[in-house]
């Protein structure tokens, strides 16, 4: 359901494509369906898209692909239960993806997260992957959760934190780990919030060409004389 409703949603089967720009939300009532935004624009100020259904349960639909959409300026762009489901090849602009509870894990690979957090609450599977993603000025929060399986993933500011890393034989891995949530103990718990094996360049592996040129240059590597 798309409210306001919205003619810009085009159905074939089980896969719904955007047609156009939506100002509004999108509630899934539905397990195995793809929403393909083919390069186009969901923007709002609440929530996007909700997964974890009408009754708001950690175990709701699954198995859902959200690929190829621009989510822009929510509190919470996707709002998900860690429960089989996908989000590829997406551009999350100020717009917080947020994974709480569910029994199996999420896979969130080849998206931009511009001034954005994944924020990881009330799960303690610790099942989701996070991998081959850009973070641009953004973050990953872990609160009363383990954290997920995070690994080569782009860093803005990861030659701010490690001015001194190098890579690692021409492998596009930096050779020092970036601890991405500091916070340890209390509601945080007690395990490391580590990518290790941070990526030197941003991922330009996406189906919607426009969204390689929202990525910043990759900071220049300085060899020493």
């Amino acid at each position: 359901s798309v409210e306001p409703s919205t003619d810009l949603l085009e159905r074939n089967g089980n896969t719904y494509t955007f047609t156009g720009d939506i100002f509004g939300a999108i509630t899934v009532r539905k397990a195995g369906i793809t929403i393909d935004g083919a390069g186009y624009t969901l923007q709002g100020n609440s929530r996007g898209i909700n997964l974890v259904g009408h009754d708001e349960t950690y175990n709701a639909y699954s198995n859902v692909l959200v690929k190829n959409l621009r989510i822009s300026n929510f509190a919470e762009g996707i709002y998900t239960p860690s429960n089989n489901n996908s989000f590829i090849g997406n551009f999350f602009d100020n717009a917080r993806l947020h994974i709480l509870g569910g029994p199996v894990g999420n896979v969130i690979r080849n998206n931009i997260f511009n001034s954005t957090e994944i924020f990881i609450d009330y799960n303690m599977g610790g099942n989701d992957v996070i991998t081959e993603n850009n973070f641009i000025d953004s973050s990953i929060f872990v609160d009363i959760a383990k954290p997920p399986i995070v690994d080569q993933n782009y860093w803005s500011n990861y030659t701010a934190e490690y001015p001194d890393a190098k890579e690692v034989d021409d492998s596009g891995i930096w050779d020092t780990p970036n601890v991405y949530d500091k916070f340890i103990g209390g509601s945080h718990g007690d395990y490391p919030c580590i990518d290790y094996h941070p990526l030197v360049k941003p991922i330009t592996d996406f189906e919607v060409a426009d969204f390689k040129n929202l990525l910043p240059s990759p900071t220049p590597i300085t060899t020493p004389h």
